[in-house]
């Protein structure tokens, strides 16, 4: 199984089918929008979408206990890490805040206290 992730700002989200490997999926996350998909893109590749709803995932207890178990593994052993996309002092959490509104951030948006 391959994955592919479109995630620079200069990449429309309706592109991204265009991205994925050979055989792969695209991986979209929820931002409130309503996706655009252009099928056609994933003929050619035969490649697939899967949908996930984490809302749903998120209060089905035996789903989520091996899950968070797994993940804490990971980041114990430093497997799995976030992806820092931008560091903002605490003065500056407007101006963050507005990147996450727009949509336009890319990895985690952290603010630096102190």
């Amino acid at each position: 199984m391959q994955f592919s992730r479109c995630w620079a700002a200069s990449i429309p989200r309706r592109a991204c089918a265009a991205c994925a490997t050979s055989a792969g999926y695209p991986i979209w996350h929820g931002n409130g929008k309503q996706p655009q998909l252009d099928v056609r893109a994933l003929y050619a590749k035969s490649a697939s979408v899967q949908g996930l709803w984490l809302s749903y995932l998120s209060h089905n207890r035996e789903i989520m206990e091996p899950a968070w178990k797994q993940l804490s593994e990971w980041i114990a052993q430093r497997k799995l890490a976030p992806v820092i996309g931008q560091v903002f002092p605490l003065d500056r959490a407007v101006e963050a805040y507005k990147l996450l509104q727009e949509g336009k951030n890319y990895g985690k948006v952290v603010l630096k206290i102190g």
